[in-house]
């Protein structure tokens, strides 16, 4: 009974971090491609963009942006110093997006915020792998 429990427990962990990572992924693409819209919406024009089409598809990735951003807070627990530390940097990120900081906003600046991110992200799927292989026994 023990062993089915661990195993449980084991593929949930598992599970968990896989969508901790995918909804990572989609939200490092769609941040980035958010500020790029924001960013470079005069250079779409020049590529032959409408204004139509750059405020779609800027709205798309926004859309995805925060959708990722969501299940990323679902996922985490705000009482674990890591998560916080997580939910903090997103919380940066979104301020880059208020209307009043659009103006100032830069690849660099958030390219620097996600790549905190993912160092944070690594080590908490690290700290959740090295829990689920020692509740599973190989």
């Amino acid at each position: 009974m023990y062993q089915v429990k661990s195993n449980v427990i084991s593929s949930a962990r598992i599970k968990w971090i896989e969508d901790l990572r995918l909804a990572l992924c989609e939200y490092y693409d769609s941040a980035l491609r958010s500020t790029l819209y924001l960013e470079d919406g005069e250079g779409f024009k020049k590529l032959g963009f409408s204004d139509e089409t750059t405020f779609t598809r800027l709205e798309e990735h926004h859309s995805r942006y925060h959708l990722n951003s969501n299940k990323i807070r679902m996922l985490l627990n705000p009482n674990e110093k890591q998560h916080a530390d997580l939910i903090e940097i997103m919380d940066i990120i979104d301020q880059f997006y208020l209307q009043e900081n659009v103006q100032q906003i830069s690849q660099e600046k958030v390219e620097e915020k996600l790549k905190d991110i993912v160092e944070i992200s690594r080590n908490i799927m690290k700290t959740e792998w090295d829990k689920s292989k020692k509740i599973l026994p190989i």
